[in-house]
């Protein structure tokens, strides 16, 4: 039987997509305590994102060159009622200036330390994305793919997926820029059935492109 998810999405706070240099970007609004905020960016050819005090980064990948496709995300342990937006410090060197980041908040995610039990990283440069499975022990666990792409058609839906639901899209943000490279920002979400391998499975778009995935499972604060 499938496992009663303990950990809900709740709302995301305005998508940012942008040309300009260091992106302000939204908190969700209904913050409480112990909620997660996972904040999701993109760029070109930046070589780092420099998220906010309080804000831990999570990872952040390039993939291809000339311009490389930048992925990072970061997440933060609120203390409730933070409301307005915060700036990801993102240097632009490139000639494509393309941005986008949002911030999404998840609640019943355990009340300290890490907010995730395992994570994994996958990138390439094909039409098939195909994020990594995460291995988990804890039941409840919320799995979450972040997903960024080199290209704004609509990401297909998943197939393979196994260990886990159904997957649900929380968002998907295709920015058709005015004069950059354009670019796809994607959530998507799955509950376990059970403990072990879990994998969201792949997903197409209508031509090879640069891509990357983190896929991260946000656990319970005890197993269910």
């Amino acid at each position: 039987k499938p496992v009663a998810p303990s950990i809900s999405a709740q709302a995301s706070g305005a998508l940012t997509q942008t040309e300009g240099n260091n992106p302000s970007c939204a908190l969700p609004a209904g913050v409480l305590a112990n909620d997660i905020g996972i904040w999701h960016s993109l760029s070109y050819d930046a070589t780092d994102h420099t998220y906010p005090t309080g804000w831990t980064k999570g990872g952040l990948v390039r993939e291809g060159t000339a311009p490389a496709l930048a992925h990072s995300w970061a997440w933060k342990r609120f203390l409730g009622g933070e409301t307005g937006s915060q700036t990801v410090t993102i240097a632009h060197t490139g000639s494509e200036p393309a941005k986008q980041c949002r911030i999404s908040l998840f609640r019943g995610v355990r009340s300290s330390g890490d907010p995730h039990e395992a994570s994994a990283i996958a990138q390439a440069t094909t039409a098939t994305i195909d994020p990594d499975p995460v291995s988990i022990t804890t039941t409840g666990d919320s799995i979450v793919t972040l997903i960024a792409i080199a290209d704004d058609n609509v990401l297909g839906a998943m197939s393979g997926a196994s260990g886990v639901g159904s997957v649900t899209e929380a968002y998907s943000d295709e920015y058709a820029t005015p004069t950059s490279l354009d670019t796809s920002l994607v959530l998507r979400r799955a509950s376990p059935t059970a403990t072990g391998s879990v994998d969201l499975g792949s997903a197409t778009v209508s031509a090879s492109s640069r891509w990357s995935a983190f896929t991260i499972a946000l656990a319970p604060p005890t197993a269910t």
